[in-house]
């Protein structure tokens, strides 16, 4: 496997593509960032194994986002597509002045690769992603 920087003409449908499979919110294209990087099989095939995103700050703190899988691979590719991506991301963050990253997950599976193979740390209160729209009312 290999990672690229992602190109957003191309992957953007292929993520449009994947969330609906998976029941997850489709995501605007204008609030994701331009900056990430996408997993391929080496060869490339048409379609990559994982998409990551990284936002960045006026700080030297990134956020890696939007981790998203392909839903057709098999899961012990995907997984090892996971470690990939977080690794490119920091590759990335780093050529952008990044010091540290955060990101956040709801799965515990995750949340494990992410302590034992990529040296994050959980923070052990509980936390909520919230999402608003500006404009907006309840």
């Amino acid at each position: 496997m290999i990672y690229e920087i992602i190109d957003m003409d191309r992957d953007y449908p292929i993520l449009r593509k994947w969330w609906a499979r998976q029941r997850h919110a489709i995501l605007p294209r204008e609030i994701l960032p331009q900056l990430g990087v996408r997993i391929t099989s080496d060869p490339p095939e048409l379609e990559p194994i994982c998409i990551a995103f990284l936002y960045l700050t006026s700080a030297t703190l990134g956020h890696a986002s939007w981790l998203t899988t392909n839903p057709e691979r098999p899961l012990t590719e995907r997984h090892e597509a996971i470690q990939l991506a977080l690794r490119g991301i920091e590759n990335v963050a780093e050529a952008n002045g990044v010091t540290h990253l955060v990101t956040t997950t709801a799965r515990s599976g995750l949340k494990k690769t992410l302590e034992r193979r990529l040296g994050y740390k959980a923070d052990p209160k509980p936390h909520y992603l919230m999402f608003k729209k500006i404009g907006e009312s309840a």
